[in-house]
Parts: structure tokens; C-alpha cells; sequence
């Protein structure tokens, strides 16, 4: 699991880049957050896990804590 993302960087090194897949990692919510604003103003969609996120705290159906575990 990842715990922090660069988009930036990564958008550099694939810039046909257009979808992410960012669930099972472990994001705090404002990392997350950050992730989720920069994802959008770059254009990359995220696929949401309805099922299993939504039951859990999360942004847009991606699971996030308040603090690192």
C-alpha cells in the first residue's frame, strides 16, 4: 500500500494518464483530499469503491483515516 502521491510527478511521467485506481492505501483524509483536488484539476478520474468504502470514513467512496495507521 502507498501512503502518499505525488500527482504532479507522476502526470510527468505519464502524461496520457487520465484514470487512477487509489483504494486499499492507507490516506489520511487531508492527504487524500489534496490528492483528490489536484487529480481533478489535471483531469485524472478515480474509480470509487461504492461497496466497500461507504460504510467506512472516506472522500468520494475512497477510505481514508484522520490520522496514519
Amino acid at each position: 500500500a502507498i501512503s502518499d502521491l505525488d500527482v504532479e510527478k507522476l502526470k510527468s511521467h505519464l502524461p496520457n494518464l487520465v484514470e487512477i485506481y487509489l483504494n486499499g492505501n492507507s490516506w489520511t483524509c487531508d492527504q487524500l483530499a489534496g490528492i483528490l483536488v489536484i487529480l481533478k484539476s489535471k483531469k485524472i478520474d478515480f474509480y470509487r469503491d461504492f461497496y466497500e468504502s461507504y460504510h467506512r470514513e472516506n472522500i468520494d467512496g475512497i477510505a481514508c483515516n484522520d490520522q496514519m495507521s
